[in-house]
Parts: structure tokens; sequence; C-alpha cells
């Protein structure tokens, strides 16, 4: 018997790749597109047709509306995190409360056993104990994205991605499909937004806007900033100061001040995250990898239990531009074994 398998379609070319790559492996695959109204385009289900059809798989295309519970779960976090200064990753909490809930739903209805996305990334299956794992190509490893899903979904999920670095994926695209992938562009980080919309849509749905002061470590007023919430620690372009390079070492939403400092200032020991989602048991003084950014490469530190929903990590070396807000992810060789949201850091000469 075929096996079903939903598979979460945009039309990309990560996905349309991916959807290839299940039926050359005799998949029967349903590919859907979420469809965030007033947030993403009509084009956006358009061009998912017309590679539907290239792909033989049009009459089986599916587009499923979900608005109303992106605003809710993801975009209030979204402006809720960036109101209190933070730096957040909405794709994460997407994947989480969103994107894989109503992929899971939907193949319920469709009769489909398998959910499939486009997403650079593994799941293993050498043991009893199903695993999420980073994806084979570390420039392109998506498993940090992944992260809060609930270790339920595990045995659901492929990634036929996972195991090809990105340029595999694009040298086959151009080569199967050159008519439609010319031209294609990578995914925007944030794909309810047009590039260069944040600071408008932020302006327009939060508070945090107003002009302030951007000082030095030691109180000095350096200039002026045009809203904290378009500052993130470690940025360094745009800051507009003399005497630099400076970069962004705090923010301080009571005050309404931006902190600026040299680099050696960005410098974190330790760093604590609440909001935790834990997929092993893991006992304090254990030696784990974790990212503290989607693009950071992994490095190593000592984890700390704070409580069932918290955690800090010290790393070994001090790393830099930790930002409130955004996702730590921990790892035990290619594994993901958890994660949480930083909440802040303490920051420290590498001598400290």
């Amino acid at each position: 018997m075929v096996e079903r398998v939903l598979l979460g379609f945009s039309g990309g070319v990560d996905s349309t790749m991916a959807c290839l790559e299940l039926l050359q492996s005799g998949y029967d695959v349903v590919p859907v597109t979420l469809f965030f109204k007033g947030f993403h385009s009509e084009a956006n289900i358009k061009k998912a047709r017309m590679v539907a059809e290239a792909l033989g798989v049009k009459n089986k295309h599916l587009v499923y509306e979900s608005k109303e519970l992106f605003k809710r779960e993801v975009l209030c976090d979204f402006l809720g995190n960036y109101e209190k200064g933070f730096t957040p990753n909405p794709c994460v909490i997407c994947n989480e409360r969103v994107k894989f809930k109503v992929l899971m739903e939907i193949a319920n209805t469709e009769g489909c056993n398998k959910i499939a996305t486009g997403h650079y990334a593994r799941i293993s299956t050498a043991s009893r104990d199903v695993k999420l794992c980073r994806g084979i190509d570390p420039a392109k490893d998506q498993s940090y994205m992944l992260y809060r899903l609930p270790k339920t979904f595990y045995s659901y999920l492929l990634f036929p991605n996972g195991t090809k670095t990105k340029y595999e994926i694009w040298e086959k695209a151009l080569q199967v499909f050159p008519d439609i992938t010319k031209g294609m562009k990578e995914s925007e980080d944030l794909c309810f937004l047009k590039k260069g919309e944040l600071y408008n849509f932020l302006e327009k749905n939060i508070d945090s806007t107003k002009r302030g002061a951007i000082v030095s470590v030691s109180g000095e007023i350096l200039g002026r900033h045009n809203g904290i919430y378009k500052y993130t620690i470690g940025q360094r372009q745009g800051l507009g100061l003399a005497g630099g390079p400076w970069y962004v070492v705090d923010k301080r939403k009571d005050e309404n001040v931006i902190v600026v400092g040299r680099k050696e200032d960005l410098s974190a020991n330790v760093i604590y995250c609440s909001n935790a989602v834990m997929h092993e048991k893991i006992i304090d003084g254990t030696l784990l990898a974790f990212k503290h950014r989607y693009r950071a490469k992994p490095t190593m530190g000592i984890f700390f239990n704070i409580n069932k929903k918290g955690f800090m990590i010290k790393p070994i070396k001090p790393v830099y531009s930790v930002a409130p807000g955004q996702s730590l992810v921990l790892y035990s060789g290619s594994r993901v074994v958890g994660g949480g949201i930083i909440e802040k850091s303490v920051r420290g000469n590498k001598n400290d």
C-alpha cells in the first residue's frame, strides 16, 4: 500500500524539491499551502498551484487559511516581545503553535500518516527513541527552528532535504525545473512581511517607538535612537555614532535607552532561558553544545536547571551578541535535546 504524505508546500525551491523527492520515493503526496490572509499575497497561492501542476499533483493541492490562529498565537507574541525590548524569532513559535499543529490536523482529515516539509533537518529512527537531529548542511541546518515541536510529532515527520546540502537541492532544481526555479529567491526571514516593512509594521502596532538616548557603557550620551525596537543586541550598522566601531550591548526598555560598547562588552558568561522545552532529562553540570542564534555556530556550555520551565547555560568560552527573545537550542552530538527563550545574559570580559 502506498503511504500518503501531507507536505507543507509554498512552491519555493525547498518544498518543491522535497515534493519531488517524496514522489520519486513512491509516496502519495498531498501538498498543502498555509495561507495567512492579509499577510500573504494571493500570488503565493498562484505560485504554489503553478509548481504543483509542474509536479503533477495540482489535483491534490490544498490551500488552508489560518490567519486568526496565526494572529493569536504568533503575531501577539511577536509584538509583545518587541514591546518588551526583545528580539523575537516568530518562525520558532509559528512552527510550534501554527504550522505543524495545523499540518497534523489536516493530515488526520486527509488520511495521511506522515507529514513532510522542506526543512533542512533530520529525524533519526536508529533507536526506539525517535530523535530530531541537525541537517547535514551546517550552513543551512534548520533544527534550531524546530526545537519546540512536541516529541510526540517526531514519528510522523519526514524531512527529505535534511540529508542534502542547499547547493545539491538548488543544482537539482535547476536541472529538473529550470523555468520554475529561474529567478527564485531564498525565503524571507519573516514570511508575513515584505523585505523592509518590519519597522513600519512595528511602528503601527507597538508603543516603543519614541526617540531616546544612546549611551556608552559608562553612561556618556553619544547620540539619539529612533525607537528601541529598531535595534538588537550585537548590532553594529546604522547607529550613526562617531568614534566607532560601536555595538548595541543593552536595551533598557524602562529608561528608553540604548547602551553601546565595544565588541568585548558583548561577551556573555551566563545565559538565562525561560519557557523551556526539554526532550531529554538533563542533569546539572552536563556539557552540551548550544546555539543562541539561528546563524550562530554551535559552541559548548554547561547546563544547569533553574526550575521546571527555566535553565541557564555557562559557556566554556564567552559568546557574543546574546539577544533576549531569541531561542537557545541545546544539542548532544547532532540531536536536539531541548531549548528555551533567552531572558537575559551576564556579560563580562574574557578573563572574568
